[in-house]
């Protein structure tokens, strides 16, 4: 599939059209510990936090919270349009925060991908902003 500039989006072989994908891998021996895939495709870098928690975006607008060690979603809320660029995290007074960007053109595809996924995903060409959320205290 194609989307804007020199991207392609191609569906993995076995993945029954997914376009997603994110899996751990154990670093001494190489083999999987687990993978996630999903229809969508991620257009974020994903960033750990301390406490064992990965935030990552999509295309279709979810941001999610997973468990790095399991790759279970913990959380995940959808906002204004495409997930974009890279999340960070940060303390103030001893909270701590993750933040996403959200718009449209930028790095990822300006126009749908064609096939089936396009008819399937809604993005809207409005909602730039920078979501900000607090994450649970620890005690």
């Amino acid at each position: 599939m194609y989307g804007a500039g020199s991207q392609l989006f191609y569906e993995m072989p076995g993945s029954n059209g997914n376009l997603g994908r994110i899996s751990a891998y154990e670093a001494k021996t190489l083999k999987p510990v687990w993978t996630f895939q999903q229809r969508s495709p991620f257009l974020t870098s994903i960033i750990s936090t301390a406490g064992g928690v990965g935030f990552v975006g999509d295309f279709d607008r979810v941001f999610k919270a997973f468990d790095v060690k399991t790759g279970k979603t913990l959380w995940d809320t959808r906002l204004g349009t495409g997930v974009q660029g890279f999340p960070v995290t940060y303390s103030v007074d001893g909270e701590q925060f993750v933040a996403v960007p959200t718009g449209y053109n930028g790095g990822s595809p300006q126009i749908r991908p064609s096939s089936m996924f396009a008819f399937e995903r809604n993005r809207p060409l409005v909602g730039h902003a920078v979501y900000v959320f607090a994450l649970p205290k620890t005690e």
